[in-house]
């Protein structure tokens, strides 16, 4: 049994067919990108948003879809309207097709500045990037993660939305964004699903279909692109206004400003200078400077520093209008990064046995050799050697139901097949849910990530065992 719930309004009894998504489609894939829709019986209008009496159905109106698995209700998914399409003309069933989307879905229409971070690590960032006023509110799990960044934000001074940013932290990480079944916003760094004990489930044989590719990801050369980052010199020019501009006197004019190097490259600020009036900033009656010099009637503030932008505040004092003349400008300690370098790693015997396998990752978060090496071990271990790998697997009400409803995103499991005789431990990294035949028919499909062969441990949880690797 299954209840939908739109915009807090039970329309079970309308719904036709339902399918939606969380997580990521591919083991590649770093954000999730939780989605759906919802066919429903529009017979009666009332999903029909420019009708007299209906539900309104506005973009952002909540939507909750769960399962009655003899326990209780379980949540399967939690997002909101995208848009609704009811089908018009004369003829035809009326029906109406509901746009579905995650959590994720704010993050992608949020623009951010993230402030300037130092030394800060991937976990830390994410925090940062959900702390935008518009995102503060929405219910998160951000996980501990291996990467540390010399410096963070001022990568987006002229701001971005925040699930490109999130993206670029994930991508450095190797870790993985996405909203659960909740709604909650889930960060996980590199080492989740690799440090712990026995897998959530286990499956003695395979659900009712499945992908099963034996050879296909062997990697034996990993290069790993860093971006190294330095501290500048304090009194250093970072903004400087390009010609004469008009201030009038009603009210203070907001500015934001990128920041840049003598090359014109981005670069953030570990400090910004008050600027001064007479040495940063001049005001005259005439733009050229020719006219009655009004710089007592002028003042430039530093509302705040957003990573690789600052916010300016000019306000005119006096009577008239005057011009803030060519030359204005904003000085402070710049963090600025250099060109990348690459990291390799090769694992020269597989290279030779199977042919060289090459996996580039340019990283410009990444700012230390030794960070880059340590991505680098971490995507070529247990990937030298062929091995057999499942990247999909489907169950439904004929086979695995009871852990298709159980088991989420980053749960672990355990798939032994007796025909390939492929045993395998897994980390669920997206789902994807059809449910049709008025909900006597559900499929759900899990992408799916191998752990790798050799055993992660970590310092203070388990013993150094046989054949085993330090996560991280």
């Amino acid at each position: 049994m299954y209840r939908v719930m739109i915009d807090d309004v039970d329309a079970t009894a309308d719904v036709v067919e339902m399918t939606w998504r969380l997580g990521v489609r591919r083991a590649d894939d770093r954000v999730g990108n939780g989605r759906g829709r919802i066919i429903i019986d529009n017979d009666g209008g009332q999903y029909a948003p420019e009708l007299d009496g209906s539900l309104a159905l506005a973009q952002g109106a909540p939507v909750t879809i769960e399962v009655e698995d003899g326990a209780g209700w379980r949540r399967m998914f939690t997002g909101e309207v995208a848009y609704a399409e009811p089908q018009a003309g004369a003829y035809g069933r009326r029906m109406a097709t509901l746009s579905i989307t995650g959590a994720e879905s704010r993050l992608l229409h949020t623009l951010v500045r993230p402030g300037l971070l130092l030394d800060v690590d991937s976990h830390e960032a994410i925090e940062a990037v959900l702390s935008h006023p518009d995102l503060d509110g929405l219910p998160r799990d951000v996980g501990e993660g291996a990467a540390r960044f010399a410096s963070f934000g001022e990568q987006w001074g002229g701001g971005a939305a925040a699930l490109r940013v999130i993206q670029a932290i994930t991508q450095a990480e190797g870790g993985r964004f996405t909203a659960d079944r909740e709604g909650v916003l889930t960060y996980r760094g590199r080492d989740a699903g690799l440090v712990g004990g026995d897998p959530d489930a286990t499956l003695d044989s395979l659900g009712e279909d499945a992908a099963y590719i034996y050879g296909g990801d062997v990697i034996n050369r990993v290069r790993v692109g860093v971006r190294p980052r330095r501290v500048g010199t304090p009194d250093t020019v970072l903004w400087r206004l390009d010609g004469s501009q008009r201030i009038r006197p009603t009210r203070p004019l907001t500015l934001i400003v990128r920041l840049r190097d003598g090359q014109g490259r981005s670069v953030g600020a570990a400090y910004i200078e008050s600027p001064i009036a007479g040495t940063d900033f001049t005001a005259n009656t005439q733009p050229d400077g020719a006219g009655v010099d009004k710089t007592s009637d002028v003042s430039m503030t530093v509302v705040s520093i957003e990573g690789g932008s600052i916010t300016l505040s000019i306000e005119n004092s006096g009577a008239n209008a005057v011009y803030l003349l060519d030359g204005a400008r904003v000085r402070g300690t710049p963090v600025m990064g250099g060109d990348m370098a690459w990291v390799e790693r090769s694992d020269n015997a597989s290279a030779a046995a199977y042919g060289p396998r090459t996996l580039s990752l340019p990283l410009p978060l990444l700012d230390s050799l030794e960070a880059g090496e340590a991505r680098a071990d971490f995507e070529l271990a247990g990937r030298s050697d062929p091995r057999g790998a499942l990247t999909r697997l489907t169950l439904s009400e004929r086979a695995g139901f009871g852990h298709a409803l159980a088991r989420s995103l980053f749960d672990r499991v355990r798939v032994m097949d007796p025909h390939t005789g492929h045993d395998g431990v897994y980390v669920i990294i997206g789902e994807f849910h059809k449910v049709t035949q008025g909900g006597a028919r559900h499929q759900t499909v899990w992408t799916l990530e191998r752990v790798p062969l050799a055993q992660y441990w970590a310092v203070g949880v388990a013993p150094l065992g046989v054949a085993t690797l330090l996560a991280g």
